[in-house]
Order: C-alpha cells, then structure tokens, then sequence
C-alpha cells in the first residue's frame, strides 16, 4: 500500500489546483481502461474479463466477458454506453444497459491480428491489424479498408466518435486516414483525440502539440520539460501529459500549464471525459485521483 500513499501525496508545481486520491484497483495488471463520458465511471480489462469500475471509491461493479472464450481482451474505446475490446478473436462490442439486472448484449466481429480499434460515427467500427509487420485499416460496416505498409508493433489508432475520421501513428509520423489514402499530418510519439472539444494531440519530444482536426495545422506547442511518455484528453478541461520525469502536466484548451506534479515512479495517465478524474495505470495496480480547479 506504500504506492498509494505516495501517490495521494502529489505536489504542485504551479497553478492552483485540487488534487485528491479517491481509490485504487491493486494487484491486478490492467491491460486497457476507459472512462465514461460523464461519470466517474467507466471499464477497465483485466485477469482475462473487463470489469466496470467506480473510480470514487476504485471498487470494482460488474463483470463481463467480452470476448467468446479465455482469450486475453482488453478495453479499447467507451463511447454512448457501448464498449469496444479487442482480443485475437477480433473485435467485441459490449452495449450496456442503465440497470445492473439487465444483462449486456455483446457482439463479436471476428478478424485476425487487430492492434488496435475504435467506434466511429453511426456505431461504425474501424481497426488497426497488423500482419506479418504490415499494418491495414479497415472501416467494418462500410467493408473499406487501407493498406498503410510497414508498420511497427507499439502502431495506434485514434477516432472521433462523432465523425468518420480517424489517425493513425506509425513510429513517429502521424497520418489522418480514409478508406482513400493516409495523409501525413505532424510527427509525434504519442497520440490522443479530444471529443468534447474537437482537439487532436502529438507528443513531439518534450512537447505536446495540439492540431486542428480538419486541416491538421499546429494550434500552439508547449515545453513539459521531459519526453513525453503518455498523453490523454481529459474532457473540457484539456489535456494530460506524463514525461519521462514522472511529471503529469494538466495543459488547458489553449496550451496553459495549470499545474505539474511528480510521481515517485512511471505510470501511464488516462483521463475523464468530465475533466475530473484521472487514472494512473502502473504495472499491476490503478490509482483514482480527481483535479479540480
């Protein structure tokens, strides 16, 4: 437990900002993990099954198992109650019901190799597969898809629930994708999409850059003093990015540095679409805190 104390303990380095632990999955090793657009909930993939979580509090609600047999899932996109996993079965969307009596009703997409996958609008499914080091998109309803190439193996995909487009990033290039071409848009190492306030991120070193969706031009590039190692959307209010310093920045909509804190080790951060929560992923355990102006 000496890793949560650590972790209720964080510092700021600047701004004014409320920070407070509020729970933790422990000795368990998450594979993948997503938030509710507007609750402190949300679920998470582990142990083989995915889990709703209640991140006030960190307990653990219901289980479900997404994919069709004992095969390793994990949790990939939460989007407008339907929940979106993946396994070497292929793909699985879980639609969620308000009542817990009422039981999930899970549809499986079977195909070979996905890497990664996301919903896009119209309850469209696109995935990312790669085979033998080659990577292709594939849109699922609209029977689509675009051979990107040579590809490596940490590839990513990001999509925008609310329209049809999606990114790729493949090293350190980062293209926008249609089932007509991928157009390259930015370099970076790590990639996130913003919802709620149509805002696309790279890391680019030891800076997050924010691009406009549409045209993929630079809105405003901020200095986080380390490289950057994970970044997430987090709702309305901004941004969060992880540098190799164990620094988490919380960044606004137009590129302020509201506060940074040290870790006492790496994780991995995923935030809240309400811009409250945020979760830690560290090796075998979740840490819950909430930032509040």
């Amino acid at each position: 437990m000496r890793t949560i104390a650590c972790l209720a303990l964080l510092t700021a380095c600047g701004g004014e900002l409320e920070v407070e632990y509020r729970g933790s999955l422990s000795n368990m090793e998450v594979s993948g993990l997503a938030f509710n657009v507007d609750e402190p909930t949300g679920h998470a993939s582990m142990l083989g099954q995915t889990c709703e979580f209640n991140a006030d509090g960190g307990g653990l609600m219901q289980d479900i198992d997404a994919a069709p047999s004992e095969e390793d899932e994990q949790v990939v996109d939460l989007w407008d109650h339907r929940l979106l996993a993946i396994s070497p079965a292929g793909l699985h969307v879980v639609t969620l019901f308000e009542e817990v009596w009422e039981k999930p009703e899970i549809a499986h997409h079977a195909l070979e190799d996905v890497v990664d996958a996301g919903f896009s609008a119209d309850g469209e499914l696109v995935a990312l597969t790669r085979t033998d080091a080659r990577c292709t998109v594939r849109w699922l309803s609209a029977g689509a898809t675009l051979k990107l190439g040579a590809c490596d193996p940490d590839v990513e995909l990001v999509t925008d629930p609310r329209s049809r487009r999606a990114w790729v990033r493949d090293a350190d290039a980062v293209f926008a994708v249609d089932p007509r071409r991928p157009r390259s848009v930015a370099t970076g190492t790590h990639l996130a999409f913003n919802p709620q306030l149509d805002a696309l991120y790279v890391s680019d070193r030891d800076e997050l850059v924010r691009l406009d969706p549409l045209t993929g031009d630079e809105v405003w590039r901020r200095f986080l003093g380390g490289r950057i190692t994970s970044i997430s959307g987090h709702g309305p209010t901004g941004a969060l990015a992880m540098n190799s310093r164990r620094t988490l920045a919380s960044v606004d909509p137009d590129g302020g540095v509201r506060a940074a804190f040290t870790l006492p080790e790496q994780a991995r951060v995923v935030g809240s679409g309400d811009g409250v929560f945020l979760a830690f992923l560290l090796d075998r355990s979740v840490h819950f805190h909430t930032l509040e102006l």
